[in-house]
């Protein structure tokens, strides 16, 4: 398939190409502004006058000589000018079947824009530089996508200027040119890879301000946020990623920005997790780089996780503790110490990873999870705590037994779980005739040793 026809058939699915919608949201966006009283001279309140009458009910016939004459001749007699010539215009391309026509209403559109950059130079309410070239980049995709080079340009420098207040189609048309220059040589991973983060990060921080009133806006966030993902999909492959990490870390360690971005994304896509990567030097100094410039809990974290991977337990366990520290959210602190609990785990420490879920426990202390988690550890145990008789070397499956109660008992949300769990148990337990035969029953207390050390009560089956 031709690749602009792949262009074409993106746009259409954001909604780029849907001009009513397109439109319902710029007017949305501006909408007081247009009732505003005009400005300039008596001739340009005049025509002004005229042009916001008729184009209010897109009367276009008498609203055009009086909008031609506003762009050549006013060019701040009103923000209304701008936002209700842009709809026109854009109504008038989308009615009009003679491509000759079309074009010249195409070319009028375009230099509504200029006239509205030199307008904002003169006064802010117009509009800032970067929202205009947004909107004409939006308009660029539409009517004239094949001129990659400027639309990526464009669109590029609008990210520079607008950040996070950056529309949500500016930025999804910045990816899909970005991955459109790869495709054509012109680009590659690493670049992809750089638009993708930035603009990842571009989006949180929008969503951030958006408030649930602003559905719309939110909505575009989202839905810009998955497709830059899917664009950038065939280069966020861990190879990639380790490539441009070996390629720049040197060179950008002292960037914060970059070194934020990139660990990020690492971390999204669990490098660290693949044996070829789980000791690498550079890996593991862009963690402890973002810890260093964002000393938050989420940083710590992957620090953390990236110690327990390399096998640094200690440097594991202080990472940890410091995410534990800086996390306010009871409720968030309490599932960061089973994150660290899960990762002690699998680096072997089950004496640590017991720890962590207790703390877990006390800060929320009606949470059934850290006590089937702890249960989970005591039966993995099962094979190895062992003793030298055939009743009592079943203690640790006792032991897990009783977590599995205990979380039954106060989370309601975990009692299937831990039932199941319990069934489980009861298939390891010694049969009654090997208790008989050292004076034991069901119900006494018995002392489980091991790493485990606790006091649980006898099962048979």
């Amino acid at each position: 398939m031709n690749p602009f026809r792949i262009l074409h058939i993106g746009l259409l699915s954001f909604g780029l190409l849907t001009l009513g919608t397109f439109n319902n949201a710029a007017w949305a966006q501006d909408e007081s502004a247009t009732e505003e009283v005009a400005a300039g001279s008596d001739e340009c309140k005049k025509e002004f006058q005229i042009f916001t009458d008729n184009a209010k009910i897109k009367d276009y016939q008498y609203a055009l000589p009086a909008f031609r004459y506003l762009l050549n001749n006013c060019l701040t007699p009103g923000t209304g000018l701008y936002i209700r010539g842009e709809v026109m215009l854009q109504d008038l391309i989308k009615k009009e079947t003679d491509e000759s026509i079309k074009k010249g209403w195409i070319d009028t559109l375009f230099l509504l824009y200029e006239r509205r950059f030199e307008a904002g130079r003169q006064d802010s309410k117009y509009g800032t530089e970067g929202f205009i070239l947004g909107k004409k980049v939006k308009a660029l995709a539409l009517y004239d996508k094949n001129k990659v080079d400027e639309i990526y340009g464009w669109s590029k420098r609008v990210l520079e200027l607008e950040k996070e207040n950056t529309e949500a189609q500016v930025m999804y048309l910045h990816m899909i040119y970005t991955a459109f220059l790869r495709k054509a040589n012109k680009k590659d991973c690493g670049d992809v890879i750089d638009a993708y983060n930035l603009i990842n990060d571009l989006i949180e921080s929008g969503l951030e301000n958006i408030t649930e009133a602003d559905s719309i806006k939110w909505n575009n966030f989202q839905l810009a946020q998955n497709k830059v993902s899917d664009l950038a999909g065939p280069c966020l492959t861990c190879e990639n990623l380790m490539e441009v990490l070996e390629r720049d870390f040197a060179s950008k360690s002292s960037d914060s920005s970059w070194i934020r971005k990139t660990s990020a994304a690492l971390d999204r896509k669990s490098c660290a997790k693949k044996p070829e990567y789980v000791s690498n030097a550079n890996l593991i100094g862009i963690m402890e780089k973002n810890a260093e410039f964002y000393p938050n809990a989420t940083a710590y974290l992957r620090l953390g996780r990236m110690y327990t991977l390399a096998k640094e337990e200690n440097k594991a366990v202080t990472a940890f503790k410091k995410a534990v520290d800086l996390e306010a959210d009871p409720i968030k602190k309490a599932k960061f110490l089973m994150v660290q609990a899960s990762a002690q785990r699998e680096a072997g420490s089950l004496s640590g990873a017991r720890q962590a879920a207790r703390m877990a426990a006390e800060i929320q202390p009606n949470w059934g999870e850290p006590y089937i988690f702890i249960g989970d550890l005591y039966a993995s145990s099962g094979g190895t705590c062992t003793t030298d008789n055939k009743c009592t070397s079943f203690g640790a499956y006792w032991a897990a037994s009783d977590q599995y109660i205990k979380a039954k008992s106060i989370d309601p949300s975990v009692a299937e779980k831990a039932q199941k769990r319990l069934n489980n148990m009861a298939g390891s337990y010694p049969l009654k005739a090997d208790c008989f035969f050292i004076e034991m029953k069901d119900g006494d207390s018995v002392s489980v040793g091991c790493w485990i050390q606790t006091t649980t009560t006898v099962r048979t089956r």
